[in-house]
């Protein structure tokens, strides 16, 4: 239970802090996760990807330092196969239901000449599973030879003590 709004500047900011970046009441700030929420702490992750076929779901692993991120931007590039087509998705658990709670980003289809280059006017929070991981579907029409270049920034956030997983 949080105390109420303090009179005495040091306990304000002791209350800043458990209000503002998730600090239990009572603790040292030793236990705080890296980063804040306005903080740059930024994760570049590439993939490369080859042998991909219509029900692919290619595995991105995040630092196991939170489990809450927001993508920024993505670069997603299809550099050979037999498709024609692909709709690039990215979900939170493995085996993800495409179109319910556990999808966070679904793009409709695209020619495989069209490339993404997405830096998000809104970052797209994303809650990784217990193995700091989200999945990316590249959602192809065709083929079991395609093969991807793909690039995502994410930024490191931190989840409130209320956060469920």
């Amino acid at each position: 239970m949080a105390r109420p709004y303090p009179r005495h500047w040091n306990d304000r900011v002791i209350w800043l802090l458990e209000h503002g970046a998730g600090l239990p009441a009572g603790s040292d700030g030793l236990d705080l996760t890296q980063g804040s929420p306005s903080s740059g702490v930024l994760h570049r992750l590439r993939v490369t990807a080859s042998g991909l076929d219509t029900a692919a779901e290619v595995t991105l692993q995040l630092p196991a330092t939170t489990r809450a991120w927001c993508l920024e931007a993505t670069n997603f590039i299809v550099t050979s196969g037999a498709a024609t087509q692909y709709a690039f998705g990215l979900g939170s658990v493995a085996a993800y239901v495409a179109n319910s709670i556990d999808q966070r980003v679904a793009y409709s289809a695209s020619p495989v000449a069209t490339a993404i280059r997405e830096v998000y006017c809104k970052p797209i929070p994303v809650w990784a599973d217990t193995d700091y991981r989200v999945y990316l579907r590249p959602g192809f029409n065709a083929g079991a030879d395609n093969a991807i270049d793909c690039e995502f920034w994410f930024r490191e956030v931190i989840g409130t003590v209320e956060s469920t997983p």
